[in-house]
């Protein structure tokens, strides 16, 4: 407020002594009592600032006094306490110029002795009664900090010129600084209470958590705090499945009543929630926006506003609370978005909580009663680990059982069911081992093997098992008293035994020891098969090389040893397999009137059944279109047509794969161009394929967009013929979409911009072109696995 000053002669002050000092800091203390009495009274937080500014004002004898705090969201500046002789008053403006604006820009304090010298601060005036022919003239002003940031100020004003010095300066900023946790709370009262409606409904939840609800309880009664809480028609809980994808709906109110959950994709609004964990609020143009996001209604009314709010675990996203009215735009405001921000991350840790609490309990069980299965799991891996003969494991899994049972006999035996033998790996009675070559598998094993379960026998052990065989016989020591044995089952087969013997007292085994070597026993089996594989696969896999390297040297010999080498045509063309052999391959080949045919295609999947399809195709367009060209011209006379001739060799290709291999469902994707050299003239069919390019100096790429579908997917289907001229200095550049989509170590994609980039960068031969691409593909990818082949085709005309 701009008001008159009196004038006065000023009698300057001395530096304080001692004495003053202790004056100072008493009125700081008594001013700073005051306030902390106001606040344990429990005054509102209108009451804390006026009891604030009113010990400022008193203290420093102020004519205008205010506290401000900057609201950087809504770019206001908020004014709890200002108070001149007549007015005292809060209210709020914009954010702009003015001696509160300075010093919260600056963080700094500012003392200003008259008024010329606020001028440049641009004095904010204030309507007050009575008071419009007096100017303050002096000014005493310094910031309030949060968090090390300026958020604030607190000024006193005079209209006597010099009426504050350096030492009223430091007495203001010792007070503020005291006072600032005081000032900050009161500031964040009115905040705290706004979260009432939000700790109700976390309180609801943590009661139902106490209560031991279950899962849908508790999506259930959060669904109903949030329909009471906001203005909303339609209120959605959707949990996010990653692994397959889809949105599972828990909770939906919608048209006055709750609705069945529905699981639907991850698509729209919510897609895009879950992938940026951000909340999305739609406050109108829903047609818009649902067109932009790709989000149609699915069920009941279109929308006219609408937020989502991702549920969070960690950095993840597990679903999404929705909320939509219906009838108006704008119907949510910021301060719901952070409620329900708010309440959605203390809900998802609730929800997540509840989800678990069951699973632990289950686990710590699980966990107290497989403490010494994991113990030997562990041994025997880490025997796999070190590379043990298969022999060793069994050692080591035999060993470590009669540490953990109490058992004088341990016996481990695996099965050959094609020859029938059993193989007596391990056994040994009373600390003495015991050796056995194959034998024909046991009457009582056979019966054993066609049950595949689990034996505990705690008495009269040869009754029972005369009862089965009765020449049965204990194969060495004593009679055993107690007996458990327990298969070791493969792929539903039972592929062996463990058998444990206590040849001293019955009933030496329990339900328990047998749960555990069960347990203990699946575990075992993977590791004994996986040692078993383990020897099968090194032989596999040095007769598997042999046979890669094989198809790798008949597959080279499908591609052409060299390229045609055509007067005034430059023609290079390169191969990158990402695996042994490839399913891309390119051709060029010169036919009987002199047009060069050009070749490149990319065969679905990858490996040696895409390798073999490749030189199908490869084959298949060659003799189809020299085939074509001889019939055309011996039988008729006629003169050979390009366009006709293309045309019928892709459409004879792709119905012998469509009607001959449909069962196996491979296809291609195909680019297949005839080129006049002497005109410059490219007659093509795209089918499918990754558009080639047409490179002209200073010109974006032209792209050779498809004509019809991949070649040998639809039987039938006729291709469009397009043609394109190539003049001098022009470039045809082809590739599959192992170019654009090879990857960097951190996932993302080479792109197309970048191969346009290196295109536009001047006339190069195609063989230094193809070079460079594939220095800059090495060089992106930087050592990461290649996931498809890299194939490029490059014809330039040179004049």
């Amino acid at each position: 407020m701009v008001i008159k000053a009196k004038p006065k002669v000023e009698t300057p002050r001395k530096n304080p002594g001692i004495k003053q000092q202790l004056v100072q800091r008493e009125a700081e203390l008594v001013i700073i009592n005051s306030v902390q009495e106001g606040l344990a009274s429990s005054l509102d937080i209108q009451s804390i600032y006026t009891l604030v500014g009113n010990k400022i004002r008193e203290k420093f004898d102020a004519d205008t006094t205010f506290i401000v705090f900057r609201n950087e969201e809504r770019n206001l500046l908020w004014v709890p306490y200002y108070a001149d002789r007549t007015l005292q008053r809060s209210f709020s403006r914009p954010y702009g110029a003015g001696v509160a604006e300075a010093i919260i820009d600056s963080g700094k304090p500012l003392l200003l002795e008259n008024a010329r010298e606020q001028q440049r601060y641009g004095a904010h005036h204030v309507s007050s009664p009575g008071a419009v022919e007096d100017l303050n003239q002096s000014v005493l002003g310094v910031p309030i900090f949060r968090a090390g940031k300026a958020c604030g100020a607190v000024s006193v004003q005079s209209y006597k010129v010099k009426a504050f010095d350096e030492n009223d300066l430091r007495l203001l900023q010792t007070l503020t600084n005291s006072m600032s946790l005081a000032l900050e709370n009161a500031r964040l009262f009115d905040a705290t209470q706004q979260s009432n409606a939000e700790l109700q409904i976390i309180n609801s939840v943590q009661k139902g958590l106490a209560s031991r609800l279950e899962m849908q309880e508790i999506y259930e009664l959060v669904g109903e705090k949030i329909r009471e809480t906001f203005n909303a028609q339609v209120v959605n809980i959707a949990t996010y499945d990653r692994l397959s994808q889809l949105m599972h709906g828990r909770y939906y109110f919608e048209e006055g009543r709750q609705q069945p959950g529905v699981t639907l994709p991850l698509f729209g609004f919510r897609k895009w929630v879950v992938e940026n964990c951000k909340p999305l609020v739609i406050s109108k143009e829903m047609s818009r926006r649902m067109e932009e996001y790709e989000n149609p209604v699915v069920h009941g009314l279109q929308p006219k506003s609408a937020v989502f709010i991702p549920m969070l675990v960690g950095e993840e996203a597990t679903g999404v609370i929705s909320l939509q009215n219906n009838d108006q735009e704008n119907a949510f405001t910021e301060a719901d978005v952070r409620l329900l921000t708010t309440l959605s991350g203390s809900m998802s840790v609730a929800l997540e909580n509840a989800r678990l609490f069951g699973e632990t309990q289950r686990l710590l069980k699980e966990t107290e009663q497989r403490n010494a299965e994991l113990a030997v799991i562990n041994s025997v891996q880490a025997g796999l680990a070190s590379q043990l003969e298969i022999q060793g494991i069994y050692e080591l899994v035999g060993d470590k059982i009669r540490e953990i049972f109490d058992a004088n006999t341990v016996a481990l035996a695996t099965f050959d069911l094609q020859k029938g033998l059993m193989h007596r790996r391990y056994i040994i009675e009373r600390g003495k081992r015991y050796y056995f070559d194959p034998t024909p598998i046991p009457t009582v094993w056979v019966r054993f093997i066609q049950q595949g379960q689990s034996i505990l026998l705690q008495e009269d052990f040869m009754q029972v098992m005369r009862r089965i065989d009765p020449t049965y016989n204990v194969p060495v020591g004593k009679v055993p008293k107690s007996v458990l044995s327990v298969p070791l089952q493969s792929q539903g087969e039972t592929r062996g035994v463990i058998s444990l013997q206590n040849v001293d007292r019955e009933n030496a085994f329990s339900e328990s020891d047998m749960r555990l070597l069960e347990t203990l026993a699946n575990g075992m089996s993977v590791a004994l098969e996986n040692a078993r594989l383990w020897e099968q696969e090194k032989l596999y896999r040095k007769a598997l090389e042999r046979e890669l390297e094989i198809g790798r040297e008949i597959q080279t010999g499908f591609l052409p040893e060299e390229l045609p080498a055509v007067e005034g045509w430059e023609i290079a063309a390169s191969l990158l397999p990402a695996r042994e052999v490839a399913g891309d391959f390119y051709d060029a080949f010169e036919l009987p009137d002199g047009n060069i045919g050009l070749v490149i295609a990319d065969v679905c999947d990858k490996g040696v059944g895409a390798a073999l399809f490749m030189t199908l195709f490869r084959s298949l367009i060659r003799i189809t279109a020299n085939q074509d060209y001889f019939e055309h011209t011996e039988n008729s006379g006629t003169a050979f047509f390009p366009a006709e001739h293309l045309q019928r060799a892709i459409m004879l290709t792709n119905n012998y794969i469509a009607e001959t291999h449909h069962a196996s469902g491979m296809f291609a994707t195909l680019f297949f161009g005839i080129l006049d050299p002497h005109t410059g003239s490219l007659i093509y069919i795209n089918g499918g394929h990754e558009p080639p390019l047409i490179v002209r100096a200073g010109e974006a790429p032209e792209s050779l967009r498809k004509t019809g579908p991949a070649v040998g997917a639809i039987p039938g289907c006729r291709f469009g013929v397009q043609i394109v001229q190539l003049d001098p200095g022009e470039l045809l550049f082809a590739f599959t979409d192992g170019v654009p989509e090879a990857k960097d170590p951190r996932d993302e994609f080479f792109g197309h911009d970048r191969l346009f980039h290196i295109l536009r960068q001047g006339s190069r031969s195609s063989r230094e072109l193809v070079r460079t691409i594939e220095a800059e593909l090495r060089e992106y990818m930087d050592g990461t696995t290649q996931f498809d082949d890299i194939t490029m085709l490059a014809v330039k005309r040179v004049h």
